[in-house]
């Protein structure tokens, strides 16, 4: 098949397939560097989302609750480690059980027995002196007015008074010497029955509740004034309401130090809960898979990703390697495709980035539902990737976005078949059912279709790994569901992903299409002709689209909006004008010039300001391409054969980069021309056209458009199908003859 100068493949509205002339951008060094960093993320980003113990892993072991097939035998020694839940579980009882540490303030201490010793010095002065009993309990009071009469009676008494102040001080000493807190009640870790008292050279432990605090102080001085002043009640309790008059507060939460040892307890919380030796059977074949058994698998792996039993290098970074290149694989294998097949979509950094999010968010899925282990992993739903793919690109990029997803699910999944193969069915699927969705309401179809595939898929495979009935129909309700939630976050995403990378999808210019849109009806108001125009260019440009496969949605949209820019000076355009006489017969050329190329940059600014996106704006600038506006060049050279400039009379382009703005712009041309023939008999039609075409091809305006010689070809016919119709004919009815009288 003979093409002309092909140009590059790229994405647009469901199959619209862009050209981008996207060999330029594929060789530039910024889009170089741009993939092959997307690249390595993607791939090392997927490859570590799981745990580095995972990846030397046996790929062949079986799961929970499966039975071992082979046996499995220790190659070396290694520790069995802990579970996670296990350490968190150890780490929270450390933590409940945690003994708050109290300082011990030396200096607090020595001030409060100085402060009892010059009370009672100050208490042998006023004994001394000449004053009456009644004046000394006077002035005790006054040193000390909280203490009690009794109290104050036995001070009077010389022969009490050296055994209540020895007592008192003991007491004191003693209590001083133990600790007092403030308020045990308030110490903070409340969980602990225990507490350490840190005396600077030494430490003890005590319970909590014997500390002595200013609330039980009284009760404590009396249980040591008591020991000391032996059958004397009355002394014993007069030493007691002394001591603890001056008993003050001398242990101190000590929030530092009992950081420091929750530190140094859990940093010497053991890891691990037993050894396996080499040559020690892990499992028997035909014995389920336990908890124990899981946790020894993955200690041994976990051993082997850090230490090194034995063996040089290479085989300790082998199983990283091996694990990076089967996760590589399906991804360089969907982007090697899209370089050779789709090579518009692989220039452009934007698509690129897109399915570089789709492939990371399906893998992320499936490892936050794999990871809790009662959760099935037909519930992630692996579907969306590919809907998404099809609708914003078309079904060819979907399967294949739907077979490196199945690989890589396979690989992520430790090469198990089923996983793999319901990604892949279902993906296939979902493609082929969304490819043409136009309307929101189509999604009804794939979730219909989903629903019995997934089911079905699922039915078959657990039935033939002979899976309980108990357990079988739980997995085929959930795949149904998943088949019915997949389409409708489908719906959800979409517009997310249009708006984000400036994909149109079919949906989109469906919506765009309505000729009631403010846009297309002040065209319809402001330039009537050129909008009949552009009506008559989507027919034209619809039909021809669809012989050739091309999207015929695209191109009727397109040729809705290509001439939006002739609404601001209407008159100035033939169609326009009607009886009303031709402006430019006033002009010069050069300024007819200007005033027709303005209606392309004009029309973008409409375009952009009213939100139309890049996929119809490319119909604005790309339907002149850059040709010649041949009747205002001939007239400015028969004016001026000398400083007429053929450059200064061309259209600013871009030329034509896709098959449907290519046929807008024959479309744009014939239709033009054909409403000039005086007798549109289908002969001359066909004439015309193919002049028209010629025309187009000899000047290279459709040498990026990717469209062949059987295309051109196939669009010429139908243009002389439709125009024929159009001008056809109408059979002549004779006139009714008046009834003579």
């Amino acid at each position: 098949m003979i093409k002309f100068h092909l140009g590059n493949k790229g994405s647009g509205a469901n199959g619209a397939g862009f050209e981008r002339n996207g060999g330029d951008a594929i060789k530039s060094g910024r889009s170089v560097f741009f993939r092959s960093v997307l690249l390595i993320l993607l791939i090392l980003g997927i490859t570590f989302l799981y745990p580095i113990e995972k990846i030397y892993l046996p790929l062949d072991i079986p799961s929970l609750g499966e039975v071992a097939p082979d046996d499995i035998i220790s190659p070396f020694d290694f520790p069995i480690y802990k579970s996670p839940e296990e350490l968190e579980h150890e780490k929270q009882v450390i933590l409940a059980n945690l003994k708050p540490v109290l300082k011990f303030d030396t200096l607090e201490s020595g001030v409060v027995l100085r402060e009892i010793r010059d009370w009672f010095e100050r208490l042998e002065n006023i004994q001394m002196t000449a004053l009456s009993v009644e004046e000394k309990l006077a002035a005790i009071k006054a040193s000390n007015p909280s203490l009690t009469q009794s109290t104050l009676n036995q001070l009077l008494i010389k022969k009490s008074y050296q055994q209540i102040k020895n007592t008192a001080l003991a007491a004191l000493d003693s209590l001083i010497a133990g600790g007092i807190v403030n308020d045990r009640n308030t110490l903070p870790l409340k969980n602990s029955a225990l507490a350490i008292i840190n005396y600077g050279d030494s430490s003890k432990t005590l319970m909590r509740e014997s500390l002595p605090d200013t609330n039980t102080i009284r009760t404590q001085a009396m249980e040591r004034a008591a020991s000391l002043a032996g059958k004397n009640p009355d002394i014993a309790a007069a030493a007691a309401e002394i001591a603890a008059m001056f008993a003050k507060p001398n242990l101190v939460f000590d929030k530092q130090a009992t950081e420091q040892n929750r530190i140094t307890e859990l940093a010497n919380m053991p890891l691990t809960k037993g050894m396996v030796f080499s040559g020690e059977k892990i499992i028997n074949a035909g014995e389920r898979v336990s908890e124990f058994h899981r946790d020894v698998l993955v200690s041994l792996a976990k051993y082997r990703s850090q230490v090194n039993p034995g063996r040089g290098l290479w085989e300790i970074l082998l199983p990283l390697l091996g694990r990076i290149f089967f996760v590589a694989f399906p991804i360089v294998f969907f982007y090697q495709y899209l370089y050779y097949f789709k090579k518009g979509v692989f220039a452009s950094n934007g698509d690129l980035l897109l399915f570089g999010i789709l492939f990371a968010g399906e893998v992320v899925l499936l490892h936050v539902i794999m990871s809790q282990s009662f959760l099935s992993p037909y519930l992630v739903p692996l579907a969306i990737a590919s809907m998404l793919t099809t609708i914003l690109f078309d079904e060819e990029i979907g399967v294949a976005m739907t077979t490196s997803l199945a690989m890589l699910v396979g690989v992520l999944s430790g090469f198990k078949l089923n996983l793999a193969f319901v990604t892949f069915i279902v993906g296939v699927v979902g493609c082929y059912s969304v490819r043409h969705v136009r309307q929101r309401h189509d999604f009804y179809r794939p979730m219909l279709y989903l629903c019995l595939t997934y089911g079905c898929s699922v039915y078959l495979i657990e039935s033939l790994k002979l899976t309980p009935i108990a357990q079988l129909w739980p997995h085929v309700a959930l795949a149904v569901t998943n088949g019915f939630i997949s389409p409708i976050l489908t719906i959800g995403l979409l517009p997310l992903f249009e708006t984000a990378f400036g994909i149109t999808t079919d949906i989109t210019l469906l919506e765009l299409s309505d000729l009631n849109r403010p846009l297309l009806k002040r065209l319809a108001l402001e330039a009537p002709g050129t909008y009949h125009h552009s009506i008559m260019i989507g027919t034209l440009a619809e039909d021809a689209a669809e012989t050739i496969e091309a999207n015929s949605l695209l191109a009727r949209v397109g040729s809705y909006y290509h001439d939006i820019g002739k609404m601001l000076k209407p008159e100035y355009f033939v169609e326009n004008q009607l009886d009303a006489g031709n402006k430019h017969e006033k002009l010069t050329p050069t300024m007819s010039a200007i005033i027709l190329e303005a209606h392309v940059k004009e029309g973008v600014e409409l375009a952009v300001r009213n939100g139309l996106p890049k996929s119809i704006i490319e119909f604005i600038t790309g339907h002149h391409g850059t040709g010649v506006m041949t009747y205002f060049y001939n007239k400015a050279k028969q004016e001026d054969d000398i400083n007429a400039d053929i450059d200064d009379f061309r259209y600013p382009g871009p030329n034509p980069r896709s098959k449907e703005v290519a046929i807008v712009m024959l479309a744009d041309s014939v239709e033009a021309a054909s409403r000039t023939l005086d007798d549109p008999k289908p002969a001359r039609i066909k004439s015309l056209v193919h002049r028209i075409f010629l025309e187009k091809l000899d000047s290279g305006l459709l040498e990026n458009s990717d469209l062949t010689l059987r295309d051109i070809v196939k669009i010429e016919n139908s243009f002389v199908r439709v125009l024929t119709a159009f001008f056809h004919r109408r059979i002549k009815y004779p006139e009714k003859k008046e009834a003579v009288s």
